[in-house]
């Protein structure tokens, strides 16, 4: 009964390394399926952020080139023909790995069989009264069996320890890194917030209407476009990156478990063939045992059943330590259940980051929005400042030439004015010695008596008063109605008032030569009575040519007066002038410092524009080594998350 018993034994343990061997090929079969599922999750995302990708390159506006759109295209496909072709290459090693699967439960119902015929056959032998040496045998091989898998469980939880070591120094670091990302953020966040802060301060006290144009402003930049078509690009990239990593750990994983496969199985071979070497020395020493004495084997019988129960205390050990080791890896599995809901706090805080980063790029491009209209309004203020410049030099050249106009203006009303006030003088001087001299003539006419016309015209030598007043004709002329000074040039009134003072100067003159002669006529001949008469009629005909020359005095002093009205009239409307270029001039420094008021707005605005640009590149690059920071995080949470469960599977196959 003891020698079925411990054979039964050995055979249970035999079957328990084959069941054990067969769930450690499900477990992997199983971890396979669902790092399967995992990549294609994954492949499913990427194909959706690829598609997401294609959708905002077709809405974005056309800064792109055709060139880069089809370099973009390609590099998609290739990613997706990659994915695809994983995808494919993993459902072949899941295939092979059912059907790996399959043919070792096979072998293991064959071992099963052989066992049995085998416990079948030790059955006969030990009927046949080899018992004892059978059993001795198989202790033997059990205790060398256990010492073997006393090395093994020693070694495995040597590696389980270190391993759990590493997921719990690895769990910390995670922890440290984790709350240290989250207060570089928050002072990062507290940072950008009191830098908005400040650059909103600045920008009240810079401008209201430069405040109200930076809030509403929302519109794409094609550069911001193109840095974030790159930035999900590269994320992309690294997110295929970590896939590629994870199928490259799948297929050592796998590659590990067959070899460990192939070496089990040929311990195996080898364990039975040394099984069967060993029934065949048990064959040949069973004769010599019927031949020995019954005697001799109880010491050996204490012995074998001393090493039965030091085995079996081992073994009760063994399954204490592999209790223990199984609760640390629950708790090390606990421990990547925590490291895989960090990450999935890490992923949400990456969809917020992702959110605010959309956010960011809106403000960008309303910022950028802003920036181009304010570049506009720039160029708006260049024109009109240009236009006012322009303006300027106009109004001063006609300002230059009014001047100009108006001082030849004045120069010549004055040298009019005084040629005027002159001839008003002379003519008012004559005026007056020829009233002079009236009064005389008309006294000594009185004197006289009758007038002497007719005998006076009957003298010989002297001039008829037809003729004397055909002779005063010019001087009697009437004057020419005067000009508006608006229509009279200054030249060519001041050469008329020149003609018409020569014209009265000759005639003037012309009838004091007449009255010479006329006063000359009585001497030159005749006797006293005729010298007398004659004399008389000389007076009386001196008298009227004297009240003419009055009348064309008088005539003259009209005229003279006229022209003089006319360049008063000009020398008004050369003050008017002057006041209008007075005008311009106040006019031109109005213009001069409304142009300088609009450079003056024009620097401001610059200056706006490029606080405002200063500000949105600070943002980005706070905002993308908050993104690195996150991926990295995250990065670094999945490799963790993803290690652990092949380190579980290893251990339950082996």
């Amino acid at each position: 009964m003891a020698q079925a018993n411990v054979s039964s034994k050995s055979l249970g343990g035999q079957r328990k390394d084959g069941a054990l061997a067969s769930n450690g090929h499900a477990d992997r079969r199983l971890e396979c399926e669902g790092k399967i599922a995992t990549l294609t999750v994954i492949n499913g995302a990427l194909q959706k952020e690829n598609e997401e990708l294609r959708r905002a390159a077709a809405n974005t506006p056309a800064s792109h080139t055709e060139e880069e759109l089809k370099e973009l295209q390609e590099e998609f496909t290739r990613r997706l023909a990659a994915a695809d072709r994983t995808i494919a290459s993993l459902k072949e090693k899941n295939e092979g790995l059912r059907n790996a699967a399959a043919a070792a439960s096979k072998g293991g119902t064959a071992n099963e069989a052989r066992l049995q015929d085998r416990e079948s056959y030790i059955a006969s032998l030990q009927a046949e009264g080899e018992a004892l040496s059978r059993r001795n045998g198989e202790l033997e091989a059990t205790v060398r069996r256990l010492r073997a898998a006393t090395r093994d469980g020693d070694a495995e939880r040597e590696r389980l320890t270190a391993r759990l070591a590493a997921l719990e120094a690895s769990l910390s670091s995670e922890r440290e890194r984790a709350a240290t990302a989250a207060a570089a953020a928050a002072a990062q966040v507290e940072a950008a917030e009191a830098d908005a802060e400040a650059a909103r301060r600045d920008m009240a006290t810079a401008a209201a209407a430069a405040r109200r144009e930076a809030a509403d402003a929302a519109a794409a930049v094609r550069e911001a476009a193109e840095r974030d078509d790159s930035e999900a690009l590269s994320a992309a990239l690294e997110r295929e990156g970590a896939a590629a990593a994870s199928l490259a750990d799948l297929r050592a994983e796998f590659q590990a478990a067959e070899a460990t496969w192939f070496e089990r199985e040929g311990a195996l071979r080898r364990e039975v063939a040394a099984q069967e070497e060993r029934l065949r020395s048990l064959e040949v020493q069973k004769a010599e045992l019927a031949a020995a004495s019954a005697d001799g084997t109880r010491p050996l019988l204490r012995q074998i059943e001393a090493i039965a129960a030091s085995a079996a205390a081992q073994q009760a050990s063994h399954a204490d330590a592999e209790r223990r080791l199984l609760e640390r890896l629950r708790a090390a599995e606990a421990g990547a259940a925590e490291a895989t809901e960090a990450a999935r706090v890490m992923k949400a805080r990456l969809g917020a980051a992702e959110d605010a980063a959309a956010a960011a790029r809106g403000a960008a491009a309303g910022a950028t929005t802003q920036v181009a209209e304010l570049r506009a309004a720039l160029e708006a203020e260049r024109r009109r400042a240009g236009t006012a410049a322009a303006e300027r030099d106009g109004a001063q050249e006609r300002l230059a030439a009014a001047q100009r106009t108006s001082a030849g203006e004045r120069s010549a009303a004055e040298a009019s004015s005084r040629e005027l006030q002159e001839r008003l003088w002379d003519a008012e001087d004559k005026v007056r010695s020829l009233l002079a001299d009236r009064q005389a003539w008309q006294q000594w006419q009185q004197r006289l008596g009758p007038s002497p016309a007719a005998s006076f015209a009957l003298l010989p030598g002297v001039p008829s008063f037809s003729q004397l007043a055909s002779a005063e004709a010019p001087a009697l002329a009437p004057a020419p109605a005067p000009r508006d000074a608006g229509e009279t040039s200054t030249g060519s009134s001041a050469d008329g008032g020149a003609a018409a003072a020569g014209a009265d100067a000759g005639a003037a003159d012309g009838g004091v030569d007449d009255l010479d002669g006329l006063l000359r006529l009585p001497a030159a001949g005749g006797s006293g009575v005729q010298r007398r008469g004659s004399a008389g009629l000389a007076e009386e005909t001196r008298a009227t040519l004297l009240e003419r020359r009055l009348a064309a005095a008088e005539a003259a002093a009209e005229r003279a007066g006229y022209e003089l009205l006319a360049a008063c009239r000009r020398a008004e409307a050369a003050a008017a002038d002057a006041r209008r270029c007075q005008r311009l001039e106040s006019d031109l420094q109005e213009a001069q410092t409304r142009h300088e008021m609009a450079l003056e707005l024009l620097g401001e605005r610059n200056e706006i524009v490029e606080e405002l640009e200063d500000s949105i590149a600070e943002m980005k690059h706070i905002f993308h080594s908050q993104l690195s920071l996150m991926a990295d995080q995250l990065a670094a949470a999945h490799a963790l998350s993803g290690s652990a469960p092949p380190s579980n599977g290893t251990a339950g196959g082996r």
